[in-house]
């Protein structure tokens, strides 16, 4: 039990409170005080409940007393218990030693680096690490100035190479602004370990930016998103279309994502497989969450077929098996139905649930968020800052087909993250592959008048004139474009451009 007892500071108040707990024969544990907020913290047995009332009332009668109530723990308590948490958590090993560089603490991590066995308490660390020594002197005055900051030492153990980065501990001394020497606490790096964090973060990175590519601020991808939401909880298999590039396997692993927080598993797998070495062993139940990847079902045998039927109508029977097929296709199941007429019941079969995923062309309100995504992703395997992107060199990509869709888009923010020398992408930097009569020949812009405003709208001007003759109205050229009808009307009033 823990009293806390908010009171004045002021001599004698300790032995008045502590004169209470003899009647009670209590045995006390520890007491602490927390002047700075003026409480006292009294830990002992537990007593009976009619006892503790009395003895608090008692306690509230002392001169000075303020309240007192239980914790369930003090300041000290807390801090120490955060403190091993903190060490628990760590991935670094952390070694504390006093003056004479023997072990008061050690985490896991630290155990597994030193080879630390269990009666190391107390012991001396160069009984562990040869070459390693601390003694009274090392904290001498002479090395107090240098001792302030990291000291590191590189050290060979069971084939290992470690780091071992030492700073001294100080205590608040008597004299106010002194402080007294009390040892030394290590931080211990390795190699191996090193490594090991660095792809973690690397891999955590691009995760986050898989999960962030479900960009949804144009029609199409909202639509999507919300046929996602209702389809996750469902049993059935999902037929995804869309063409090459347009980013199906990403959406599936941020599906799978999804369910997994959905459903509580965090060992699930995804896997991808052709239909045409689709067997039955891939169809067997599995408890951890097991979803494949089907790509082009048309290709699945009729033999085979039929085991997919008969574990859809199981589904139907008895829900939810943990598993998921997700049949995935660059054709949409009208097309595959009237190419492959024989497989039409089939395919529709597998097709209960239906998403598209459409082309970056449709869907141009999204280009600027997949653009900062795809930099960020290249910003971190190639290990620099994030590039901010020129509006010359966003009003590039914006008039680009996309004929490869995320696939292209990612590969040309890759190349100009790499090539550019500067802190910001610009139109030079972009490299686009040409597929029209519009991109046959390279885009020659230069600074106009010292104006980014003026040369960016001489690059619009230029560019809408080349593609209002293949869409000409302005509904088709804001299609074309992503942009508004009014805002794509305007500016060719603007530029003054019209029908030849």
């Amino acid at each position: 039990m823990i009293l806390e007892i908010h009171c004045h500071d002021r001599i004698g108040m300790a032995t008045q409170v502590l004169d209470l707990f003899i009647p009670y024969d209590i045995d006390l544990k520890g007491i602490e005080i927390d002047r700075k907020h003026e409480r006292m913290y009294c830990a002992f047995a537990d007593i009976a409940f009619e006892q503790l009332q009395t003895l608090l009332a008692e306690i509230r009668r002392i001169d000075g007393v303020i309240d007192v109530k239980t914790a369930l723990f003090t300041p000290s308590d807390r801090a120490h218990n955060a403190l091993f948490t903190l060490l628990k958590t760590l991935s670094d090993g952390v070694v504390s030693l006093d003056l004479s560089g023997y072990i008061m603490m050690a985490n896991q991590a630290a155990i597994e680096d030193l080879q630390l066995d269990k009666h190391f308490l107390g012991q001396p660390l160069s009984q562990y690490l040869k070459g390693v020594h601390f003694t009274k002197e090392y904290f001498s005055s002479a090395n107090l100035t240098k001792l302030k900051r990291f000291q590191s030492k590189r050290v060979r153990l069971a084939g290992k190479t470690l780091l071992l980065e030492m700073l001294p501990i100080y205590v608040p001394g008597e004299i106010e602004g002194e402080s007294v020497r009390a040892g030394a606490v290590l931080q211990i790096k390795s190699e191996a370990r090193l490594g090991l964090q660095a792809q973690k973060l690397r891999r955590a990175a691009a995760q986050d930016i898989v999960l962030d590519q479900l960009v949804t601020k144009s029609a199409l991808m909202r639509s999507l998103s919300r046929k996602l939401t209702a389809f996750l909880p469902m049993a059935a298999p999902i037929f995804l279309s869309g063409e090459a590039g347009v980013g199906k396997q990403d959406l599936v692993k941020a599906m799978m994502q999804s369910w997994q927080k959905l459903n509580g598993f965090g060992q699930s797998k995804l896997k991808s497989i052709s239909g045409n070495k689709l067997t039955a062993k891939h169809l067997e139940p599995n408890h951890k969450g097991q979803w494949w990847i089907i790509n082009e079902p048309q290709w699945i045998g009729p033999e085979m077929q039929q085991q997919v039927l008969d574990y859809l109508d199981c589904l139907d029977v008895t829900g939810f098996d943990y598993s998921r097929l997700i049949f995935v296709s660059e054709l949409s199941l009208a097309e595959l139905a009237e190419q492959y007429p024989a497989q039409q019941a089939f395919l529709y079969r597998l097709a209960q649930l239906t998403l598209n995923m459409p082309p970056l062309r449709l869907r141009k309100q999204d280009l600027s968020e997949l653009t900062h995504y795809y930099c960020q992703l290249a910003c971190v395997d190639l290990n620099k800052p994030m590039l901010k992107i020129s509006r010359a060199a966003f009003s590039k990509l914006s008039m680009h087909s996309w004929p490869g869709n995320l696939t292209e888009l990612r590969h040309v923010c890759y190349q100009a993250c790499l090539l550019t020398s500067k802190n910001i992408i610009d139109i030079d930097d972009i490299s686009l592959v040409s597929h029209t009569k519009m991109q046959d020949t390279e885009y020659d812009v230069e600074l106009l008048d010292g104006s980014l405003d003026k040369t960016m709208k001489q690059f619009e001007a230029k560019l809408l004139a080349k593609l209002y003759p293949e869409y000409p109205s302005s509904r088709l050229l804001a299609e074309k474009v992503g942009m508004s009808h009014s805002a794509v009307a305007n500016k060719l009033r603007e530029y003054s451009i019209k029908q030849k």
